[in-house]
């Protein structure tokens, strides 16, 4: 259930006797819906979680979690994002995140994709895809013209 959390709240000198429903004051909530069993803890202003009938951002997907992480849900995709490129790591990712991301296989091809594609089952891994057009593109109008024409 998502609660005020009434230790960090106090911690930070606010009072939750003189914080009206519609405040845009920013407070400490706390969610113990975390399928990991870890509580989720965010701020929000009790004006936008009654106002808009806000929940808990990582329970509806907004925010990563250990629960809906890349690293999490995708655990040999995350071994592939670039964290020191990308300046977070899978574990503060969102799968299906349309973000533009750098990615790096144990080969050291890089390539720039977004975990959404990736985590898609259309889409292939970008790299893979352009490769051949890339670096054989003889090879490459061969084969897609025989892809083509059947032949």
């Amino acid at each position: 259930m998502l609660e005020f959390d009434s230790e960090r709240n106090r911690r930070a000198g606010l009072d939750p006797g003189k914080i009206t429903a519609g405040s845009n004051k920013m407070v400490h909530w706390i969610c113990n819906h975390c399928p990991k069993g870890r509580p989720h803890l965010f701020v929000a202003s009790p004006h936008k979680r009654i106002g808009s009938n806000s929940g808990c951002p990582y329970c509806a997907g907004k925010k990563a979690c250990i629960c809906n992480s890349l690293q999490s849900l995708y655990p040999a995709l995350a071994a592939e994002y670039d964290t020191a490129k990308n300046g977070v790591g899978p574990e503060q990712v969102l799968p299906r995140s349309r973000k533009m991301a750098s990615w790096k296989d144990a080969n050291g091809h890089t390539w720039e994709q977004s975990p959404g594609q990736r985590t898609e089952p259309s889409h292939k891994r970008v790299y893979m895809q352009n490769h051949l057009k890339n670096q054989h593109p003889e090879q490459a109008r061969t084969t897609h013209a025989t892809v083509e024409t059947g032949s």
